[in-house]
Protein backbone atom coordinates (compact mmCIF):
# COMPACT_ATOMS: atom_id res chain seq x y z
CA UNK A 1 0.00 0.00 0.00
CA UNK A 2 1.24 3.48 -0.85
CA UNK A 3 2.26 6.03 1.74
CA UNK A 4 1.72 9.77 1.78
CA UNK A 5 3.59 12.21 3.99
CA UNK A 6 2.24 15.57 5.06
CA UNK A 7 5.50 17.43 4.62
CA UNK A 8 7.01 20.89 4.96
CA UNK A 9 10.56 21.07 3.57
CA UNK A 10 11.57 23.92 5.92
CA UNK A 11 10.68 21.80 8.97
CA UNK A 12 13.69 19.92 10.35
CA UNK A 13 11.42 17.27 11.90
CA UNK A 14 9.84 16.63 8.48
CA UNK A 15 13.24 16.36 6.82
CA UNK A 16 14.51 13.97 9.51
CA UNK A 17 11.27 11.99 9.35
CA UNK A 18 11.49 11.57 5.59
CA UNK A 19 15.12 10.44 5.93
CA UNK A 20 14.08 7.87 8.56
CA UNK A 21 11.32 6.54 6.32
CA UNK A 22 13.68 6.32 3.35
CA UNK A 23 16.26 4.48 5.49
CA UNK A 24 13.52 1.94 6.22
CA UNK A 25 12.61 1.45 2.57
CA UNK A 26 9.55 3.72 2.58
CA UNK A 27 9.33 6.35 -0.15
CA UNK A 28 6.09 8.23 0.46
CA UNK A 29 4.36 10.60 -1.89
CA UNK A 30 5.06 14.04 -0.43
CA UNK A 31 2.16 16.37 0.23
CA UNK A 32 3.79 19.77 0.51
CA UNK A 33 0.74 21.35 2.04
CA UNK A 34 2.19 24.80 2.73
CA UNK A 35 2.71 25.42 -0.99
CA UNK A 36 -0.01 23.16 -2.45
CA UNK A 37 -2.67 23.78 0.19
CA UNK A 38 -5.23 21.45 1.75
CA UNK A 39 -9.01 21.68 1.63
CA UNK A 40 -11.23 21.47 4.69
CA UNK A 41 -12.32 18.02 3.52
CA UNK A 42 -8.71 16.85 3.24
CA UNK A 43 -7.93 18.18 6.73
CA UNK A 44 -11.03 16.45 8.13
CA UNK A 45 -10.01 13.17 6.46
CA UNK A 46 -6.52 13.41 7.93
CA UNK A 47 -7.98 14.16 11.37
CA UNK A 48 -10.27 11.12 11.12
CA UNK A 49 -7.39 8.87 10.08
CA UNK A 50 -5.23 10.07 12.99
CA UNK A 51 -8.02 9.84 15.54
CA UNK A 52 -9.17 13.41 16.04
CA UNK A 53 -8.58 17.00 15.08
CA UNK A 54 -6.76 17.82 18.33
CA UNK A 55 -4.06 15.33 17.36
CA UNK A 56 -3.22 17.25 14.17
CA UNK A 57 -3.41 20.72 15.73
CA UNK A 58 -0.21 22.47 16.76
CA UNK A 59 -1.54 23.59 20.12
CA UNK A 60 1.33 25.95 20.92
CA UNK A 61 0.85 27.75 17.60
CA UNK A 62 -2.91 27.92 18.17
CA UNK A 63 -2.40 29.50 21.60
CA UNK A 64 0.08 32.00 20.15
CA UNK A 65 -2.56 32.98 17.59
CA UNK A 66 -5.29 33.22 20.25
CA UNK A 67 -7.26 30.30 18.84
CA UNK A 68 -9.35 28.57 21.48
CA UNK A 69 -8.71 24.85 21.78
CA UNK A 70 -12.22 24.42 23.19
CA UNK A 71 -13.90 24.92 19.81
CA UNK A 72 -15.75 22.10 18.09
CA UNK A 73 -13.96 20.01 15.47
CA UNK A 74 -15.51 21.86 12.51
CA UNK A 75 -14.30 25.21 13.86
CA UNK A 76 -10.80 23.87 14.45
CA UNK A 77 -10.70 22.41 10.94
CA UNK A 78 -11.77 25.81 9.60
CA UNK A 79 -8.96 27.44 11.60
CA UNK A 80 -6.39 25.00 10.20
CA UNK A 81 -7.69 25.49 6.66
CA UNK A 82 -7.35 29.26 7.06
CA UNK A 83 -3.84 29.01 8.55
CA UNK A 84 -1.98 25.84 7.59
CA UNK A 85 0.80 26.63 10.07
CA UNK A 86 -1.61 25.21 12.67
CA UNK A 87 -1.29 21.72 11.16
CA UNK A 88 0.98 19.32 12.99
CA UNK A 89 3.73 17.76 10.90
CA UNK A 90 4.94 15.37 9.68
CA UNK A 91 1.94 13.07 9.30
CA UNK A 92 2.33 9.69 7.61
CA UNK A 93 -0.77 8.32 5.89
CA UNK A 94 -1.33 4.73 4.82
CA UNK A 95 -4.80 3.89 3.54
CA UNK A 96 -7.38 4.70 6.20
CA UNK A 97 -4.81 5.22 8.98
CA UNK A 98 -2.38 8.01 9.76
CA UNK A 99 0.06 8.90 12.50
CA UNK A 100 1.75 12.12 13.58
CA UNK A 101 5.51 11.79 13.46
CA UNK A 102 6.31 13.32 16.84
CA UNK A 103 8.73 11.85 17.62
CA UNK A 104 9.55 10.77 14.08
CA UNK A 105 9.99 7.14 15.11
CA UNK A 106 6.23 6.99 15.68
CA UNK A 107 5.79 6.82 11.91
CA UNK A 108 7.50 3.43 11.80
CA UNK A 109 4.60 2.00 13.85
CA UNK A 110 2.28 2.69 10.91
CA UNK A 111 4.81 1.23 8.52
CA UNK A 112 4.82 -2.02 10.49
CA UNK A 113 1.06 -2.47 10.17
Amino acid sequence: MAYELIYYPKCSTCVKGLALLNENGIEPKLITYMSDGLSKDEIAQIANKVGGVHLILREKTAKEKNISLDQNDASLIDAIANDLSLLQRPILIKGDKAIVGRPIEEMLKLAQN
